[in-house]
């Protein structure tokens, strides 16, 4: 008789209800299923007519979510438009004509439907724009 060499086992995955879910989370079920159609949350699996998740899985999506925040600047440091124009000595139609043109110097970032800037950003896209207009003009 053969002894067969088995491969060493892999962990089991821990599995998750639908409650531990909604508890790591913060979401409701309804939320939950509407991810799920979306495919923007992890599958469920089915053990009999129970629905569980993968503890892993779960862990993974909230870490993206994380990582989404962490990448995008905290909207509470961005400014208007007509904030930014004072501080750096131009006009509000200059950063909105630099927003509007095929492609802009000044980096923007969508808060909803509202332009903000980030006020490094517009410095730094400032310092290397060439200037028009009377500041333009050169002195004789």
């Amino acid at each position: 008789m053969e002894l067969l060499a088995s491969a060493p086992a892999a962990p089991a995955a821990t599995l998750l209800t639908l409650a531990q879910v909604e508890r790591h989370t913060g979401l409701k079920k309804t939320k939950l299923y509407d991810l799920i159609v979306e495919g923007s949350f992890p599958r469920q699996v089915r053990i009999g007519s129970a629905a569980r998740w993968v503890e892993s899985e779960v862990s993974a999506w909230i870490n993206a979510r994380i990582a989404d925040r962490d990448a995008t600047p905290d909207p509470r440091s961005l400014l208007k438009a007509s904030e930014i124009a004072p501080l750096l000595g131009v006009s509000v139609s200059t950063i909105e004509k630099d927003r509007k043109a095929a492609s802009p110097r000044i980096p923007v970032v969508w808060v909803g439907p509202h332009a903000r800037y980030d006020i490094a950003a517009v410095r730094a896209a400032l310092a290397v724009a060439p200037r028009r207009g009377k500041s333009a003009v050169v002195a004789r």
